[in-house]
């Protein structure tokens, strides 16, 4: 066997086991916040997801800061074009930067209007905005007399002035560097900033403890139950489909004290229509320019005795939610197109079953990780996610707060990373 041979296979063992290994938080993270339909679903035998593109921005940008930091490899240079005269070349990082600070950071705030953002985005939204003019030429003709560095910072266009279709003279050309170069010493000084480490770690700290405490729950069902009806229902303010003017907006985002008392409401209901029957619940509350407040909810019930038809049941807690919230049109129905789902975790399923694990560990990512680079802006007391009625645990048989190889459910990195690819 070659040398050749002997490396591909053994590079080949590491990704396989590299693979079966748990998925992190980032990866978990990745499919959360780039789908804005966490499950995948069929659509005339086709696989199909919307995407939500401002939120994958997000989430490829915080991938962006990783490989940024640890990388110290140049990522601008100066190159020769055909007739001798100067260009910009970049590495495949540097052209992603470029491509990332040339972004309008201002169309991620319209998605997210109320919300709060890791310091590791902030890092970047803050250069973008302080960028000024830098170089000073000829705009026709960059290849002329030598530039002048009018502000002493970053450069307004960057992703213009490093496009390699520009020729420039030599000493435009090392201005220019210069100014990219600066860029980056600026970005991988604050990323491995001390201060903006412990804040993005205590910023994130919440989101991988409510991961941590909703898949323990879910475990410990999957252990008990064989069968279990999941049920799934999201809950509005305001009729779905509707959409706000600014002043709308501003009105709407006064509300969230309104549906807390609304949930408790519910929950109190809850309780009491499937009594023993409930095997567990969770719940995640989001805000949206277009959909206002609204919860999403997962109630997991014993399959034995049979509760009743599941759709029928998520109508009930539908009605019962208009009446409460007085909103008519205000709930959706998941259960009805459970058919379409690629991971089932809704109606009657075997916690068994891979695919339906699966589904609930999309959820579980969903509800609790998409928060791990953005969070709605809350004051004190008040929380997006929700749980309840789940097994405690048993010490002899758990692990607490720890997703690893001898865990019935996780999700593989491997797993994620297909999952991420396809989105």
């Amino acid at each position: 066997m070659s040398a050749l041979s002997k490396e591909h296979l053994a590079h080949a063992k590491k990704r396989r086991l590299q693979d079966a290994k748990p998925a992190d938080p980032d990866e978990l993270a990745r499919i959360s916040l780039n789908a804005r339909d966490y499950l995948l679903t069929r659509h005339n035998g086709a696989r199909r997801i919307e995407i939500n593109h401002l939120s994958t921005f997000i989430s490829q940008l915080h991938a962006l800061a990783s490989r940024l930091k640890n990388s110290s490899s140049t990522l601008f240079m100066i190159g020769l074009s055909p007739n001798g005269q100067s260009i910009i070349k970049q590495t495949r990082l540097g052209s992603k930067l470029i491509e990332f600070l040339t972004h309008d950071f201002r169309l991620v705030r319209t998605e997210y209007p109320i919300h709060r953002f890791s310091p590791v985005y902030l890092v970047f939204e803050r250069l973008a905005r302080r960028a000024r003019p830098v170089i000073s030429w000829d705009a026709e003709d960059p290849a002329g007399s030598p530039g002048q560095m009018l502000y002493p910072r970053f450069a307004p266009g960057v992703g213009h002035y490093a496009s390699s279709t520009l020729l420039y003279s030599s000493e435009n050309a090392e201005l220019v560097i210069r100014v990219l170069n600066r860029m980056v010493r600026y970005l991988r000084r604050k990323l491995t900033s001390k201060e903006v480490n412990e804040s993005y770690s205590n910023f994130r700290r919440a989101a991988t403890e409510n991961y941590n405490n909703l898949t323990d729950g879910l475990r410990r069902v999957v252990r008990a139950e064989k069968q279990l009806v999941g049920l799934r229902i999201d809950l509005h303010l305001n009729r779905i489909g509707g959409t706000f003017t600014a002043e709308g907006l501003r009105i709407e985002a006064t509300r969230r004290d309104e549906m807390e008392k609304l949930r408790t409401v519910f929950h109190a209901f809850m309780r009491r229509k499937f009594g023993n029957s409930i095997r567990g619940w969770a719940s995640c509350t989001e805000f949206g320019a277009l959909r206002g407040w609204h919860t999403h909810y997962l109630i997991l019930l014993a399959a034995r005795p049979s509760p009743g038809d599941d759709v029928e049941l998520v109508e009930a807690l539908g009605k019962q939610w208009e009446k409460i919230s007085s909103c008519t049109d205000s709930f959706y129905n998941v259960n009805v197109d459970k058919s379409k789902h690629e991971y089932l975790a809704v109606g009657v399923f075997d916690s068994r079953s891979r695919l339906a694990q699966m589904g609930l560990l999309l959820t579980a990512n969903y509800f609790t990780l998409a928060n791990l680079w953005v969070q709605l802006d809350l004051p004190p007391g008040l929380k997006t996610f929700g749980h309840g009625k789940f097994p405690k645990p048993d010490a002899s048989r758990d692990v607490e707060n720890k997703l690893g190889p001898k865990s019935p459910l996780w999700l593989t990195s491997g797993e994620a990373r297909k999952i991420v690819r396809f989105i």
